[in-house]
């Protein structure tokens, strides 16, 4: 017979899950709300914050008791509300992006999206699809204001882990690489800026090519890197001997992933390879090994899962790779980032 857990351990666990969630609405309320532009560099009272947000005081007040209790505010000994150095790393002009990833990811109709999950396992399509009715870069031209929330919080998740994909592989075979679904370029044109002997072509829509060229410039690559916009699952530029898929199959179908990975085959040139960037799924079975790791590899599959595709095991990517004409090589872990990888694959 198994023992009985105290409900007062079960308490404290449903506590934990509850206010996991409150302590990212509050953050991503703050964002949105543009609490830690407000605040700046100096401190205010409730009520100026609220003249200037055009927010209701007394609630006002009691999120921003919340945000203190949380650490990204701290009271002053006359009562103002002033941020913390975490709380500063919530403002639009702080280099780590954190604003972005959160402003996103507490977007409204994300958040929409994660509450139809239980829909998702139970209608077999992603729940964006289920919410909207759209896909999700179909949404897009619907939304325009949801679809630049996507693209920061893009740019400033891989503003913090280029450089870590930078040590991940030795990079001095890549002369001409071709960054399949590169967004702004923040992973390339730091690429480039470590290799100076590389040059390289970004591949994306037109809206979310829109910020490469001043990441060009804040990387000096000038000369060394392109726009190509267009559609990848139509065609990829041509003659490129690295081609780099980062967090973009995750979003797709098995599908249109042999269709990417194919037009990236059909344009390789001779000796060239690709480069998947990709969060792998453990196989089947019980938690082998770091069980963190393995928690945010399952997390980061239902998350992709809610909105597209999600993450896949290193056996399904082999057989999309087989499928579309490559063979796996080599996979690389991502230094510092669990269950990340650069899987690497050439014409079979």
């Amino acid at each position: 017979m198994q023992p009985r857990t105290p409900p007062d351990t079960v308490a404290e666990s449903f506590s934990q899950l509850l206010f996991g969630a409150l302590t990212f609405r509050a953050y991503a309320a703050a964002v949105r709300l543009g609490i830690p532009d407000a605040v700046g560099d100096t401190s205010h009272r409730a009520d100026e914050l609220a003249a200037v947000l055009g927010a209701d005081e007394h609630r006002l007040r009691r999120l921003l008791r919340a945000l203190v209790a949380l650490g990204v505010l701290r009271h002053t000994d006359d009562g103002r509300f002033a941020l913390t150095a975490a709380g500063a790393g919530l403002r639009a002009d702080d280099p780590t992006g954190t604003r972005g990833l959160v402003a996103f990811f507490g977007h409204p109709l994300m958040w929409r999206t994660f509450g139809a999950l239980e829909r998702s396992v139970r209608e077999g399509t992603p729940a964006f699809t289920a919410v909207t009715g759209r896909g999700f870069f179909e949404y897009f031209a619907e939304d325009p204001s949801f679809a630049q929330s996507y693209h920061e919080g893009l740019h400033w998740g891989t503003e913090m882990t280029a450089p870590l994909i930078g040590m991940s592989r030795d990079w001095s075979d890549s002369r001409r690489i071709h960054d399949i679904g590169g967004g702004d370029g923040a992973l390339l044109t730091a690429l480039l800026a470590a290799h100076p002997y590389a040059h390289g072509i970004v591949q994306d829509s037109a809206e979310a090519l829109e910020g490469l060229p001043a990441n060009i410039r804040r990387h000096g690559v000038d000369g060394r890197c392109s726009a190509v916009p267009g559609d990848f699952l139509t065609e990829v530029p041509a003659g490129g001997d690295t081609y780099l898929l980062k967090n973009v199959l995750h979003e797709w179908g098995d599908d249109d992933c042999v269709r990417i990975l194919g037009n990236c085959r059909t344009a390789m040139a001779e000796g060239a390879r690709v480069l998947i960037v990709a969060t792998l799924l453990p196989e089947p079975g019980p938690a082998d090994g770091d069980q963190e790791a393995f928690t945010y590899a399952v997390l980061s599959d239902l998350l992709l899962m809610s909105a597209s595709h999600g993450e896949r095991t290193l056996a399904e990517y082999e057989r999309l790779c087989a499928a579309a004409g490559l063979r796996i090589t080599r996979v690389s872990p991502v230094p510092h980032l669990p269950n990340d990888n650069v899987i690497e694959a050439v014409a079979a």
